[in-house]
């Protein structure tokens, strides 16, 4: 190997290149790869006073992939032919309740960052005075983009619930696993 092609070398380090489902990749060697537990914690409090805490924890890599959690329920919804009587032929269709969270992070050089999505549903307390009984869903999102230092919790938002004196609170704190 002469001088000018270690030069070479040096300065411009070798790519591999993999084909992954007919789509042609350049990695580089030597990148490190890390991943990071992201824990959210969603505070529900009613005129100030806490009624519960619940804490929900993915991982995700950077730069690579997000990562999604779901928690869901369904929930029936007449369509149809409804009867508090029973006797009527009735049509349901089910609507998702619950809580889904997707998380995706993008290193920079002041640290990393993070996006993520919340979308939170209920079922209303029921209303005696209707005669069909149809459930009221409500629903609560944030979207939202904030930096994070290791170990170091960043509030993502406040969200009311329409119709009370609740809200909840939505926190994320980052930890490095690898």
């Amino acid at each position: 190997m002469n001088i000018a092609t270690l030069m070479l070398a040096v300065a411009f380090p070798l790519t591999a290149t993999a084909q992954v489902s007919g789509v042609q990749e350049t990695v580089a060697p030597n990148k490190p790869m890390h991943t990071y537990r992201l824990t959210y914690t969603l505070t529900e409090l009613d005129a100030g006073k806490k009624l519960g805490l619940q804490h929900y924890t993915l991982t995700v890599n950077p730069d690579t992939h997000h990562a999604t959690l779901k928690l869901r329920s369904k929930v029936p919804f007449c369509i149809g032919g409804c009867s508090t009587s029973g006797s009527t032929q009735s049509s349901f269709t089910y609507y998702d309740i619950g809580l889904s969270i997707d998380a995706a992070l993008t290193t920079y050089a002041n640290g990393i960052q993070v996006e993520t999505v919340l979308d939170k549903t209920d079922v209303a307390d029921s209303q005696p005075e209707q005669k069909i009984l149809q459930p009221v869903i409500r629903e609560a999102d944030l979207t939202n983009t904030a930096m994070l230092s290791p170990g170091k919790p960043v509030q993502l938002g406040s969200i009311d619930i329409p119709g009370s004196t609740r809200h909840f609170d939505v926190e994320v704190t980052m930890e490095s696993v690898f």
